[in-house]
C-alpha cells in the first residue's frame, strides 16, 4: 500500500466539495425564486462526478498491489473512512427532526421516517425514489458500492499490457461522457450508480495508465493551467457535463508532476479544505437546512441578501466540518486503520511449527 500524500489531489477535493456546497446554496435559492441560475456555481453538482474519478484514481494508486489477504483489511479502512461520520451526522438529523416534532414546527419533506433505514444503510441511491434526510450521501452510497467492486475490477486492470490500459481510458472516458450526457446530475436509481462506477473505473484507468509517468516541466506548467481553462470554457459554454473529462485531465496532471496549478493546490489552507472535505460535504446540507430555520433567519436574508447569507451559512458549515473532522472523522480513520493492520498481522502471521504447534493443539 502506498501511503504518501499528494497534496494538490487533496486539495482539488476540498475545491470541489466547497463546489458542491456552492451548489446547493444557489439551488436552495433558485428554489425560492430569490435568484436565477448562475452559469458557473448552479452546475456544481458535477464536482461529485470529479469525486468519482478521483476517488478511483486514489484507491488505484493506493492499493494497486493489494492481494485477496489484504482484502478484509482494505474494506474495514473503508468502511471506518464512511460510516462513522455518516452515522453521527444522521443522529444529528433525527434529533432535529425529533425536536421539529415536539415543537410543533412544520416538518420539512426530507424528513421520511419509513425511509429512514435506507438512509442510514446508505441505500437510497439505489432506489429510483426522490431522496430523504442527508440527501448528499447518495454518492458516499455508490462511493461504498464502488469500494465493494473494487478488489474484483483491481486484478483485472493489473493484468493488461499498457497499450490495453490506455484503450481503455479512452474506452472509460468516453462511457464517462455518454453517461453524464444521458442522465445528468440525477441522484438516485440506476442513472446515478452509473455516474458513480463510470467515473471511478474511469479514475482506476488513468492510475495505471499514469504508472512511472512524468512530463517535462515545460509541458506539466503549460497543461496544467490549460486544464482549468477548460474547465472554465466548459461552464461558461453551458456544457457542465465536459467538466468531468477536464478535471480528468487536471488529476492526471497533478497526480504526475508538479506545475503552477500544483504549487497553488500546496497552499496550508487549500490542504485544510482538502482534510475537511469529506466532513463538509456530510454535513453542509443539515448545517444549511438548520441555518435556514433558526431564528431571524429569514430576517437576516432579508437584511443582508442572498449573497452574504450564503456567506455566513458557508462560515458557519466550514466550522462545523472542522469540528466534525477533527473528533469523529479523523479518530474514526485512524482506528479503523489500527484495526486493518491487527488483521492483516492476524492473516499473515505463519503458523506455529514443531513443540509449539503441538502445544497449541
Amino acid at each position: 500500500m502506498v501511503k504518501q500524500e499528494n497534496l494538490p489531489l487533496t486539495s482539488l477535493r476540498g475545491v470541489a466539495a466547497l463546489w458542491v456546497v456552492a451548489h446547493h446554496l444557489v439551488l436552495r435559492f433558485v428554489d425560492h425564486g430569490v435568484s436565477t441560475p448562475d452559469r458557473f456555481l448552479f452546475p456544481g453538482g458535477v464536482a461529485v462526478d470529479i469525486f468519482f474519478i478521483l476517488s478511483g484514481l486514489v484507491m488505484a494508486a493506493t492499493y494497486r498491489d493489494l492481494s485477496p489477504s489484504g482484502i478484509p483489511g482494505f474494506m474495514i479502512r473503508r468502511v471506518f473512512r464512511i460510516y462513522p461520520l455518516h452515522l453521527f451526522v444522521m443522529a444529528g438529523l433525527i434529533c432535529v427532526a425529533i425536536l421539529l416534532l415536539l415543537t410543533g414546527y412544520p416538518r420539512p419533506p426530507g424528513y421520511d421516517w419509513t425511509r429512514l433505514p435506507g438512509a442510514l444503510l446508505l441505500l437510497q441511491p439505489f432506489r429510483d425514489q426522490p431522496l430523504t434526510w442527508n440527501v448528499a450521501s447518495w454518492s458516499v452510497g455508490v462511493e461504498m458500492a464502488c469500494y465493494l467492486a473494487f478488489p474484483l475490477v483491481l486484478p483485472l486492470m493489473r493484468a493488461l499490457p499498457r497499450v490495453a490500459i490506455a484503450l481503455l481510458v479512452v474506452a472509460l472516458g468516453v462511457i464517462e461522457f455518454l453517461v453524464l450526457s444521458r442522465v445528468g446530475a440525477v441522484v438516485a436509481g440506476g442513472g446515478a450508480v452509473a455516474r458513480g462506477f463510470a467515473g471511478f473505473t474511469f479514475g482506476m484507468a488513468i492510475a495505471f495508465s499514469l504508472r512511472d509517468a512524468r512530463l517535462p516541466q515545460w509541458a506539466q506548467n503549460l497543461l496544467e493551467p490549460v486544464a482549468i481553462a477548460a474547465i472554465v470554457a466548459a461552464l461558461a459554454a453551458g456544457r457542465p457535463e465536459l467538466t468531468p473529462m477536464f478535471g480528468a485531465g487536471l488529476i492526471a496532471l497533478l497526480f504526475t508532476g508538479r506545475g503552477p496549478v500544483a504549487a497553488l493546490f500546496e497552499a496550508a489552507p487549500l490542504h485544510w479544505l482538502g482534510k475537511v472535505s469529506y466532513s463538509l460535504y456530510l454535513v453542509h446540507l443539515p448545517v444549511i437546512g438548520v441555518f435556514a430555520m433558526a431564528p431571524k433567519s429569514a430576517w437576516l436574508l432579508g437584511a443582508v441578501g442572498p449573497v452574504f447569507w450564503s456567506v455566513l451559512a458557508t462560515a458557519l458549515v466550514l466550522a462545523v466540518s472542522h469540528v466534525c473532522w477533527l473528533l469523529i472523522e479523523e479518530p474514526a480513520r485512524r482506528y479503523g486503520a489500527r484495526l486493518a493492520r491487527g488483521q492483516r498481522l492476524r492473516v499473515e502471521a505463519p503458523a506455529p511449527r514443531g513443540p509449539e504447534a503441538a502445544g497449541a493443539a
